[in-house]
C-alpha cells in the first residue's frame, strides 16, 4: 500500500474518532464531560491504530488512569500525539500535568494544540503551560488565552 493511501486511511480514522468523541460529549446535555473508561478506551484505540509514537500515547493513557478530571484532554493530548512528527514529549508533559489536576482546565487543551508550531520551543511552552495552571481568575485565564492565540496566529498566518 502507498503511503498517501496509508494516510488517507489514517486521516480518515482519525476523523471519525473525533466525529464518535463529538456525538459521546453530546449524548448527555446535562454532563459535558465523558467518563474515565470512555477516555481510556478511546486513546487505547488511538494507540492501537497509530504508527508512529506508540509510547508516548502510552504514557498519556497512563497519565488519564491516574485522573480524576479533564478527561477529555487526555483525548486530544494521544490525538495530536498520533499525528505529529515531532514534540510528543510535550503531549506527555501536558498528560502529567493535566494528571494532577482536581478542576477542569480547558487551557491546556487550547495550549495542546499549538504544539505543533515548530517555533514554540520548550521554554515557551512550560511558560505558558505554568501561567494556565496557575491561572485562577478569569482575567488571567484570559491573558494566558491571548498568549496562546498569539502562537496560534503567529504559526497559521497564510
Amino acid at each position: 500500500m502507498n503511503t498517501s493511501l496509508k494516510l488517507s486511511g489514517i486521516a480518515f480514522l482519525a476523523m471519525l474518532g473525533l466525529v464518535m468523541f463529538s456525538f459521546t460529549l453530546n449524548a448527555n446535555p446535562q454532563n459535558n464531560s465523558i467518563s474515565k473508561e470512555v477516555v481510556l478506551k478511546e486513546i487505547r484505540e488511538i494507540r492501537k491504530n497509530a504508527e508512529f509514537h506508540i509510547g508516548s500515547i502510552k504514557q498519556i493513557e497512563n497519565y488519564a488512569e491516574q485522573s480524576t478530571t479533564n478527561f477529555e484532554n487526555f483525548v486530544v493530548y494521544a490525538r495530536l500525539a498520533s499525528t505529529v512528527g515531532h514534540h510528543t514529549e510535550m503531549y506527555v508533559r501536558l498528560a502529567a500535568a493535566t494528571s494532577r489536576l482536581t478542576s477542569e482546565n480547558q487551557l491546556l487543551k487550547e495550549l495542546a494544540h499549538i504544539v505543533e508550531n515548530p517555533n514554540i520551543g520548550i521554554d515557551r511552552f512550560e511558560d505558558i503551560m505554568d501561567a494556565a495552571l496557575k491561572a485562577k481568575t478569569q482575567e488571567e485565564k484570559d491573558k494566558v488565552l491571548e498568549r496562546i492565540n498569539v502562537i496560534r496566529e503567529e504559526y497559521w498566518r497564510p
